[in-house]
């Protein structure tokens, strides 16, 4: 990694009130630069040489976008996302590459991409793209959330009540699940 400070070995190392992004590029000068000039904007950037020192990492990381390179030795940006998207992490991923064609721009959306920039960028659209992944990223995690809690409340759940929400869920009325269970109106109620 770029920085020796910045190598995580827990959760801890991570400021979770902190706008952040992880940068994934193998070539340092960019790294370097994005971190300097995304502190000027109020991220704190987490540089990553490599794909694979990003995918060694990811235990210990929390959510943030991912700014992403396409061309990098052993697995690609492409591959990378691909990767990410199996193990069902969905954090927004910005692609910055200076190497863009139609089908890797094709590709990348269809992993999932929420922006697609070529080196060099406009600051102020990177700047833009990266508080819109910030957003998208903040919806997708109170859905998970949600439904976290919606499956913990689910497996309180009674037997019995799973049969009355499924009727319920079907359309029935309190008096036509009643009937359906053989159970009084109250206790559907």
């Amino acid at each position: 990694m770029l920085f020796n400070h910045m190598i995580l070995n827990d959760k801890t190392d991570i400021v979770p009130d902190v706008d952040q992004v992880y940068v994934i590029d193998d070539d340092v000068s960019v790294r370097r630069s994005l971190y300097f000039l995304l502190a000027t904007a109020g991220f704190l950037s987490w540089p990553f040489a490599s794909a694979s020192d990003f995918l060694d990492n990811l235990p210990t990381l929390v959510p943030a976008p991912i700014l992403l390179d396409v061309r990098m030795p052993h697995i690609d940006g492409i591959e990378l996302m691909a990767l990410l998207s199996d193990q069902g992490i969905k954090w927004p991923v910005i692609v910055l590459t200076a190497y863009a064609d139609i089908s890797i721009a094709v590709q990348a959306t269809k992993l999932g991409a929420v922006e697609f920039l070529e080196k060099p960028c406009d600051f102020d659209m990177l700047e833009k793209s990266l508080r819109s992944a910030k957003l998208q990223l903040s919806i997708i995690t109170n859905a998970e959330e949600a439904k976290s809690r919606s499956s913990k409340l689910f497996g309180l759940l009674s037997q019995r009540e799973i049969e009355v929400m499924a009727a319920l869920a079907d359309g029935l009325s309190n008096k036509a699940a009643a009937h359906r269970l053989s159970i009084s109106v109250r206790t559907v109620e």
